[in-house]
């Protein structure tokens, strides 16, 4: 009958309409805006940003339709992580720009932070920061020429 045929459509039309929406507000659900207290500091990044590296604990806990939950969220929105944020402004910088930009902070101590969130890739960049530093500290003569 017609109207079985009008219905059939509609609810293709809506089916069709409703995955699109929900792919939509995934995308958008991907490129929010994400506030952390990550060991009392405030960082404000993206969902896209934290789950750029997709086998990492870190990207786990901030993927969409994932059963690892993200950790403590305040009742304002922020999500509360138990990590250094010195390492951890190390790690972010790392995700946004796949470089390692030290500043004054020893690989050392962006280690354990970095093993915490399993970023393996940054581990081996990490460890052979800290190889070619200790082969330029041993390569350094120990003694000074005295007057």
């Amino acid at each position: 009958s017609l109207l079985q045929e009008i219905l059939t459509l509609f609810v293709k039309v809506m089916a069709k309409y409703l995955k699109l929406d929900n792919e939509a507000k995934q995308k958008e659900a991907m490129t929010d805006w994400l506030k952390l207290n990550v060991g009392g500091t405030i960082f404000e990044t993206s969902r896209t940003t934290l789950t750029s590296h997709p086998t990492s604990s870190l990207a786990r806990m901030f993927q969409l339709n994932n059963n690892l939950p993200p950790t403590t969220i305040t009742p304002d929105g922020v999500y509360l992580i138990d990590a250094c944020p010195v390492g951890f402004s190390v790690i972010l910088n790392w995700l946004r720009y796949k470089q390692l930009m030290l500043g004054g902070v020893k690989a050392e101590d962006v280690m354990p932070v970095a093993d915490y969130f399993g970023l393996e890739e940054l581990r081996r960049l990490l460890s052979k920061h800290m190889r070619k530093e200790k082969k330029t500290r041993s390569a350094k003569p120990s003694w000074r020429w005295r007057w």
